[in-house]
């Protein structure tokens, strides 16, 4: 008999989980957690499509369609007629629901006789018009025409949408035959990790499209290291990537795959095989455009095989100099792909369970490195989809950008949402590895630095990610056009569902959307190379204005010569364009109703996802008020939503970017924007909110020395407790030292989170007054920094209070002699010297909000226990067995060989023991 995760829906329905108490995720209750969630998250949608959609509709079965939809059917030899849904009572949301849930729908006559089961074409997802496409089984018409005599083309039909049950289907497959030892790996302890060891080093990149930065190359070499031990009934724990959009995520994964295959290939293994899934089509297509295609220009053909995976060629279609890298799971199969050797398969999630289906892996997997990209962006149950194919000792990569949409927006049913499946694999693991210590810490990546975005858009995203930085090395500095966040104000409205849209309304805003747009292409005309851009809205209806402007009048016909996109808000991720344009009118029924919320622009993560996508300029076109109401109606700041568009028109208002606001209504509309400030800041000034003070809470003072103050704190989001260094940055070399601790990545050396130069909160510098820091770099980055720290995690099993310390001596003898000391310098006075020297002072520039007040700079380091090897031989004088002094002789020397490998010295060394014997040593200035 089936197991209920693998019987089709009917069966899965009777299955309904047992009621009980909720249970922690375990090894033990793994699977039958997630068929408890899936169960009740499939009843939700199938219940919700049915309510939405199903109805009787007018049905057109008919050969005059466009090509696309015959092109891309799925099953051709069966599905051999066409047709559409095209009837005033299927409205635009109602086409946009169905394309999204259902894979197809019952027909009936109207005297409930069963026609057939017509699939939803795939064409639906690219099309704006206001029609439902349809693939038939052959003798559809016929069955419709029955004995009539007047032949039709349309019917009126009643219709029932059904789900795509084979998405869930797919997803408690991957439950049921997810292998053991991958289990064990994603429900890890402390004694799961282990350290990470270098296999090869990675080479030196000539192309200009693989280079990475110091924090990237530190992800790099996590991905290509080893755990140091193998546990017999686990994978190793998966090594986790996180980082904003546009911070080099996939370059990295793209980056590894090829020095790994190259590192084989020079081995001479045989059996180098990579899987790298993606969760959108323009994703996984990436992986084939920008990297291995550029790659085989480059070098010639590959001594390995690339291949792009799908149903079906279409999505994307592949262009003649790189057709040979994508086939369909038929083709592969035909490959027989058990006696492939070097491999790199792309492919989407779901499709890597098809890969499961032709590829025989019977208990021991088939690829030896899983790359999982856009991991935050699916749920759980299909992130682990592609792990069924991993070898016993597999290496797990994820990578992903929890902040954009994703299962929070996505998974709909509260018991679903209860039982966790609204938390991304990799959200759920970056939060279990930050209590694991300082070993688990070496398994993770945070990325910061954008190369995508220019700069001036880069503020907003702030909202969501905190401090982010722009590259100085973008391409999109050459073009020359506007850049940042722009507001037309309209005289079109929200429009209420219940009522009939103002079609005249409706294309003034699609006329003015428009006109943006053109006078974008006419600034950029001069631009060496044509910019990409896009008109989004999150209604197909008003797309559908808009695209139908475009094709009617000949004033417009630049924008089909450019090849302007017009996409709904729900399809925009894995896009990039240099200018985006967006239409705010949207059916606001009820408020906010929770399908259709999932795709509003007034959604935080949908708003997030979509302004991400433009690299230089997003223009929005809107009513300024309406869109202030709606929010201040509806959007609950206190259940952790995000009033965006309070922000960006703030953001627009500050900066002058606002167009076509009315004399008459302007004095109101900065009043209701400056009460929103007051709201946000009711600081007065001239004294601002420190972010340290924002995100940390003060538990302590830690130490004070030569160069200036820590002090232990709670971080007040993810309740971590941290150390943070607290140095004035009137040294312009500040910023060489927070370089050397991000790029030295090792157990035994203290941890390095982040770092930012901000005000101090007031009453942090009067513990005690602080000295001005003293650094000195001399031949192959050394530094004279004589802090050391090697403490162990606070959060282990043992009584750590009154024993957080740390022991801080600061001295460089070249610049002893001209040290200045600058003591008692308070917090809120201003500073003769407000600007950082040398490569510091871009810095100062991000914090044009800080003039007038002291700088520091905040560095937020792990957290850990004092006791000094002087303490233990203190404590053990009679049982320093050798054996055991030898190991900490040996942990001491690794540490110091890993940072002159990296080509920095320490010059005054001071070791520490953790708990359990481990040395930890820090603060490698």
């Amino acid at each position: 008999m089936e197991r209920p995760w693998q019987a089709i829906y009917e069966e899965r329905l009777k299955a309904k989980p047992v009621p009980g108490l909720r249970q922690e995720l375990s090894t033990e209750n793994y699977q039958k957690k997630f068929y408890d969630t899936l169960w009740y998250e499939e009843k939700e949608h199938t219940i919700k499509l049915h309510n939405k959609c199903s109805g009787v509709y007018k049905l057109f079965v008919t050969d005059d369609v466009p090509p696309e939809v015959k092109e891309l059917a799925l099953k051709p030899e069966r599905y051999k007629e066409f047709g559409y849904i095209e009837d005033d009572a299927f409205t635009y949301d109602k086409i946009e629901y169905a394309t999204q849930a259902s894979e197809g729908v019952k027909i009936y006559k109207s005297n409930d006789f069963y026609v057939c089961k017509a699939l939803i074409s795939q064409h639906n997802f690219f099309h704006v018009e206001q029609r439902l496409y349809l693939c038939f089984p052959g003798r559809t018409m016929r069955m419709l025409q029955g004995r009539s005599s007047h032949r039709k083309i349309h019917f009126k039909v009643k219709m029932k949408f059904e789900l795509k049950h084979s998405y869930f289907s797919n997803l408690q497959h991957a439950i049921a035959v997810i292998p053991q030892y991958v289990i064990n790996c994603l429900i890890s302890d402390k004694h799961s990790f282990s350290r990470l060891e270098e296999k090869f080093k990675p080479q030196w990149s000539k192309y200009s499209f693989m280079k990475l930065d110091d924090v990237q190359t530190q992800a790099l070499q996590m991905i290509t290291s080893v755990s140091s031990r193998c546990v017999a009934d686990s994978c190793p724990p998966p090594v986790l990537l996180n980082g904003p959009f546009g911070s080099g995520k996939t370059r990295i994964l793209a980056r590894a795959a090829y020095e790994v295959m190259t590192n084989g290939i020079s081995k001479g293994d045989p059996f180098t095989r990579i899987l790298i899934c993606a969760h959108h089509p323009q994703s996984v297509n990436s992986f084939i455009e920008e990297y291995f295609t550029r790659i085989e220009n480059k070098e010639g053909k590959l001594p390995y095989r690339v291949f792009h995976v799908s149903r079906y060629l279409g999505n994307p279609y592949p262009n003649s100099h790189n057709s040979h890298f994508y086939m369909t799971f038929d083709e592969l199969e035909n490959l027989e792909p058990e006696k492939l050797e070097n491999v790199i398969i792309i492919a989407s999630y779901n499709g890597s369970l098809s890969l499961y289906d032709i590829i025989d892996v019977p208990g021991y997997g088939y690829f030896n490195y899983v790359f999982l990209d856009e991991a935050a962006q699916v749920r759980e149950p299909e992130a682990i989809t592609p792990l069924a194919l991993a070898t016993h000792d597999a290496k797990i990569v994820l990578a992903g950008d929890d902040k954009q949409v994703g299962p929070k927006t996505l998974v709909l049913g509260e018991e679903a949402q209860n039982d966790g499946l609204d938390v991304s694999l990799l959200t759920r693991l970056t939060g279990h590895y930050k209590g694991m210590g300082p070993t688990a810490a070496t398994y993770m990546t945070t990325l910061s630095i954008n190369y995508r975005a220019h700069e001036d858009l880069l503020s907003l995203p702030e909202l969501f990610y905190g401090k982010l930085h722009a590259s100085e090395n973008k391409p999109v500095w050459h073009h020359q056009g506007p850049s940042g966040y722009k507001f037309v104000c309209s005289d079109s409205r929200l429009v209420h569902d219940s009522v009939a849209a103002n079609e005249q309304q409706q294309s003034v805003e699609a006329c003015i959307v428009l006109e943006q747009a053109l006078l974008y292409l006419k600034e950029t005309e001069k631009e060496r190379k044509p910019p990409q851009i896009c008109i989004i809205s999150s209604t197909r209806k008003q797309l559908n204005h808009i695209k139908q402007m475009v094709y009617r009048y000949p004033c417009y016909n630049i924008l089909k010569e450019k090849k302007v996109k017009f996409l709904p808000s729900f399809m925009i991720q894995g896009h990039q364009f240099e200018a985006i344009f967006l239409c705010l009118l949207e059916p606001l029924k009820d408020g906010k109703i929770k399908e259709y919320f999932t795709k509003s622009l007034f959604n935080h993560f949908v708003f997030n996802t979509v302004i991400t996508r433009a690299k230089t300029l997003v223009v929005t076109v809107g009513t300024p008020f309406e869109i202030l109401d709606f929010e201040d109606q509806y959007i609950s700041e206190a259940d952790g939503e995000v009033k965006c568009w309070h922000e960006y028109l703030q953001l627009c208002k500050a900066r002058g970017t606002i167009s076509h606001l009315e004399p008459k209504i302007e004095k109101e509309f900065d009043e209701r924007l400056e009460k929103r400030m007051q709201q946000n800041d009711p600081a007065p000034a001239p004294l601002r909110q420190s972010r340290v003070e924002k995100d940390f809470e003060k538990l302590g003072m830690l130490g004070k020395g030569g160069f200036g103050v820590v002090y232990h704190v709670l971080h007040k989001v993810d309740k971590g407790k941290y150390a943070i260094k607290m140095i004035p940055t009137t040294s312009g070399k500040v910023k060489r030292e927070v370089h050397a601790l991000s790029v030295l990545y090792h157990p035994g050396i203290v941890r390095y989170y982040n770092s930012f130069i901000d005000c101090a909160p007031v009453g942090w510098d009067d513990d005690d007054a602080m000295d001005e820091p003293s650094t000195s770099f001399g031949p192959s980055n050394s530094l004279s920094v004589q802090s050391v720290r090697t403490l162990s995690p606070i959060g282990a099993n043992h009584n750590s209070s009154g024993t957080e310390s740390f022991s801080i001596e600061f001295r460089d003898d070249s610049l002893q002699k001209n040290r200045s000391q600058e003591k008692g310098i308070p917090t809120h006075t201003k500073s003769t010297d407000e600007t950082l020297t040398d490569d510091a002072t871009d810095d100062t520039t991000s914090y044009s909000s800080l003039a007038g007040y002291q700088k520091y700079l905040f560095i937020q380091m792990e957290l850990c226990q004092r006791k000094t090897l002087r303490d233990w031989l203190s404590i053990n004088v009679h049982n320093r067995y050798r054996i055991k002094v030898f190991n900490f002789f040996v942990q001491i020397l690794d540490a110091v060989i890993y940072m002159h490998d990296k080509d920095y010295i320490h010059r005054d060394l001071k070791v520490y023991v953790a708990i359990a014997n481990k040395f930890y040593w820090g603060d490698p200035e």
